[in-house]
Parts: C-alpha cells; structure tokens; sequence
C-alpha cells in the first residue's frame, strides 16, 4: 500500500512538471581513465576476486582513454549555450586538461552510491542506475557517453517536447530478446533480461535499441521508475562487472516505461555511428562524411583493442578540426 502511494504521489508530482515546461538543463557524463596504473591494478585485482562472469566487461576499449570527453564537452560549449552545468561522473580521477570552473563539477561514485559495499565498480550499467542522485542536478538533464557528440546547433525542443516529456531516438536495431546463452555479452544479456520483464509486464513485443544519442532524461521520473524496479536498480547496482543478470537501465528500461507512463515521446534525429578501428580506410571515409553531413548528433565506438598512430592521429585531427575552440575549463 505504501509503495503504492508513493507511485501516485510521484505520479502527481511529475505531471506539474509539464505544465509550463522552463527547466534548466544540465549534462551528465560518466568517464574513467582507463590509462591511469593505479586504476588499472585496482581493476585486475577486483577481476580476480570477482572472477569475471561476463567476457565484455574488461574489454581494453571499454575504458581506454582518447580524450573523447574533452571534444564531447567542446561540441556541448559550442553547440548547447543553454546548458546550465556539466557533471563529470567518475571514481575520484579527474581529466588532466580540466580546471576548476563553475560550469562543471566532478562527482564521485561515493556520492550517488547507495551502498559503499558495491564499490569500486567498473560497470557503466550500475553507474547509471545511480546518476539520477547527482547531488544539485537538474529535474531534466541529458546523460552522455564520452564517445556521443553534438555534430550541430541544438535547443532544448530537440530533446524534451514544450510540455517537458523525454524526446526517444531510436534505432532501426531491434533490441535482443530471447533466453539466455552462455557465452554472449554482458550487454546483450541485459537486454534480453529487460525484454523479458517488459514483456511480462505489458505485451510480447519487439523493442529498438536507443540510438547512440544524448539520452533525455528528467529526475522525477527516474525515480518513479527506481521505486518500481528498485529491486532491480539495486541488483544492478552491485554488479561490480558486467553480469548476465543486468538490465538496461538508461537505454532500455526508463525510456520504454516512461512511454508506458506519458512521459515520453518517440522522436527522430540525423544520427550516425561510427565503429572506429578496425579498418584505416573505412575509418577516413565515415570521418570525411561526418564531417561533411553534420548529423545532430554522432558517436565513435571504440571498435578495436589494437588502433594504430595512424588511425590515433586521424581521430585526433578530425576532433580537433571539428571542434577547434578550446572550452573555458580547459587547461591551455
């Protein structure tokens, strides 16, 4: 009955937000260096203790460090003056190039962890479980992977409607969904395990995958989602790697039940995904077309463990071509 309650509490409370949609919009990024030997040797000591259940979840690419945040950032400068602060989420490091500067603020995993037990942790998926308990942060924020980029001017109307719902971008990718198998990624295994509680919960169905965008988000509702799974935000949680028994959190289970709920919208975007590494020609093709079709926004994956100087100078160049004003809380 009380958790009851509470669901309608919060139900009310998010619909006065959208009377008169005026919020300030703040950014959240989540970011390791994963060149740093301390942190390193922390990690290889944990996979022992850990024993590592999922192949993806130490993956060299998965943390290597390119500076993609500090370009991520400038396109943020450059291209969304609306926005009111940055959060920069991570264990305790902060990027060599960062000065203090009142528009960004480094927040560690001990501040919005629940429970100091399940730290360190070293899976995106718990962080995200937690982001929403940034202390200061916004009713609406839009949460970034370091490697998504705005390829072009932006407003807030291209990510939350006049009414202050999430606006959705998804792929063409239909989402995995099915039995467990032994063997696959930790991240394809939590898609199929958010499927199946979606399906159990309202109708069998195939599900898109979340375009590789800023993820539109809005505080009250994520915590209306967190009282409904909080089993699950808490499992999660304390998944110190990537695990079979995860779930999608930011790019699966909020936004398909913030539609379920009103609040939020389908919506599209010119997107494009570029999986960088694993061919040096491929690589100057998809970079010189970026660079030419601006798209609002765009995210190079870190495709391959063995990236060669030519293909780190190529990615450098074309960032720093992209975005050549350094941002005022950069180090000169």
């Amino acid at each position: 009955m009380l958790r009851n309650a509470l669901f309608a509490c919060l139900l009310f409370a998010t619909q006065s937000i959208y009377a008169a949609f005026n919020s300030p919009i703040d950014v959240v990024y989540t970011w390791v260096d994963g060149s740093d030997e301390a942190w390193i040797k922390n990690r290889t000591q944990w996979m022992v203790e850990e024993h590592m259940a999922s192949p993806d979840g130490a993956s060299v690419q998965r943390f290597r460090n390119r500076d993609e945040l500090r370009y991520s950032m400038r396109s943020v400068f450059r291209f969304a003056p609306f926005v009111r602060k940055i959060f920069i989420v991570t264990n305790g490091q902060v990027p060599k190039w960062l000065k203090a500067h009142p528009k960004v603020q480094v927040v560690t995993h001990e501040e919005i962890f629940l429970k100091s037990n399940d730290l360190p942790t070293f899976n995106s998926m718990a962080i995200e479980c937690n982001l929403h308990r940034i202390p200061g942060l916004s009713e609406h924020y839009l949460y970034f992977n370091d490697d998504v980029f705005l390829g072009r001017d932006v407003s807030p109307s291209d990510f939350f409607t006049s009414k202050g719902k999430m606006r959705l971008f998804f792929s063409k990718r239909i989402s995995a969904y099915g039995p467990l198998e032994m063997g696959e990624n930790g991240y394809t295994s939590a898609c199929k395990n958010t499927n199946n509680l979606l399906n159990g919960l309202y109708k069998n169905e195939k599900r898109y995958q979340h375009s590789h965008t800023p993820y539109p988000l809005i505080k009250m509702v994520v915590r209306l989602i967190e009282q409904q799974f909080f089993y699950i935000f808490q499992m999660v949680a304390s998944h110190r790697f990537r695990s079979m028994k995860d779930y999608t959190i930011t790019n699966g289970l909020i936004p398909y039940v913030a539609l379920k709920l009103g609040y939020a919208e389908t919506n599209t975007a010119s997107t494009s995904t570029v999986s960088f590494g694993r061919d040096l020609n491929n690589d100057v093709k998809k970079l010189k077309e970026l660079s030419h079709n601006r798209p609002m926004f765009f995210c190079i994956q870190d495709a391959s463990s063995n990236i060669s100087n030519e293909q780190e100078l190529l990615l450098s160049t074309f960032l720093d071509t992209y975005y050549p004003t350094p941002a005022p809380w950069e180090l000169q």
